[in-house]
């Protein structure tokens, strides 16, 4: 059996804590990295994770873990940016400051220049694109729904992401080509 596949997802909002959320629920190591009026509430309560394709999933309080910095994230696999786009370089820096150049950093945001963004700062190895095609909202300060459908996609070329959103029930999808999906939207 392999290890469980070290998470960091930088920027938790609504999008990042529930796709955190999601995958800490299905056996991943996740670090979320954000403000703290928005994760101080899920240390200490946890989350319930709503959506329209699945039961709610609860995700205990020391299931996840919750940071104001990246420095949390010195030990982890791949590193999700969920921040705003116009965040992306100043996440990228933090990043780039707290983790060994083998960790690979995904984009999830809004907008096509995050991959952009992550490879000039990080390097063409490192830095990659994703896009989420739907919106989650806070119902309360631990309660996340996803409130539209659709699946998540991966650029190709990080090792056991696709395979872990998948086991956590969420549709994923790699890409070769994720400029064209950023573009488009078309998923192929």
């Amino acid at each position: 059996m392999s290890e469980a596949l070290r998470v960091g997802v930088f920027g938790a909002g609504a999008v990042g804590a529930f796709v955190g959320g999601r995958l800490a629920a299905s056996g991943c190591d996740v670090t979320l990295v954000g403000r703290p009026r928005v994760l101080d509430p899920i240390a200490a309560g946890g989350l319930v994770l709503e959506d329209l394709e699945s039961a709610p999933r609860r995700v205990d309080p020391g299931r996840i873990r919750c940071a104001p910095d990246a420095s949390a994230l010195a030990d982890v696999d791949v590193v999700l940016i969920t921040t705003k786009a116009g965040g992306t370089r100043e996440a990228a820096r933090a990043v780039l400051d707290h983790t060994p150049e083998h960790v690979f950093v995904v984009s999830l945001q809004n907008g096509v220049e995050g991959p952009t963004v992550l490879r000039e700062v990080l390097g063409a190895r490192r830095g990659f694109g994703g896009m989420i095609a739907y919106n989650v909202v806070f119902r309360d300060a631990t309660t996340l729904r996803r409130a539209t459908s659709g699946p998540i996609v991966i650029e190709r070329g990080v090792p056991r992401l696709v395979e872990a959103l998948r086991a956590a029930g969420l549709t994923t999808l790699d890409s070769p080509d994720i400029a064209r999906v950023l573009w488009s939207k078309l998923l192929f």
